[in-house]
């Protein structure tokens, strides 16, 4: 298995997790920008928070399609060392994943609370 198929499944296991950790304010609906004419700064926050649903959503599913993958990998291996080897491996990174994107979010945490800025949520308006 070469290098570039190990960082996709990382990258793709990161992205997972991130979803599986999203603050609830993040889901939450967004109330709508208040009607005009042109764009405004604050729809950013709509756009940004409509990514961050559907990435989360993606990641939950390629998390879910790495461990199954590797459970399917690891029941067809027949017993052979290689194919055992390479099955475990697909389940590791994305267990590996899994923990990034906990590390990750809890450094956020981490920084909520140690400087009182909310680096969860994004928002550019004052409502």
């Amino acid at each position: 298995m070469n290098i570039f198929k190990k960082k996709v499944r990382l990258l793709l296991s990161v992205i997972y997790l991130y979803s599986i950790m999203l603050p609830q304010h993040i889901l939450a609906a967004v109330p709508p920008p208040p009607p005009a004419d042109v764009a405004q700064i604050c729809d950013l926050e709509t756009v940004f928070s409509s990514i961050v649903s559907v990435a989360g959503g993606l990641l939950g599913f390629a998390f879910f399609m790495t461990i199954v993958m590797g459970g399917i990998r690891y029941m067809f291996s027949g017993g052979d060392p290689k194919a055992v080897g390479a099955a475990k491996q697909t389940l590791t990174w994305g267990i590996l994943g899994l923990a990034f994107f906990a590390l990750s979010f809890t450094i956020l945490l981490l920084v909520k609370a140690f400087t009182g800025v909310d680096v969860t949520r994004f928002k550019l308006c004052g409502y």
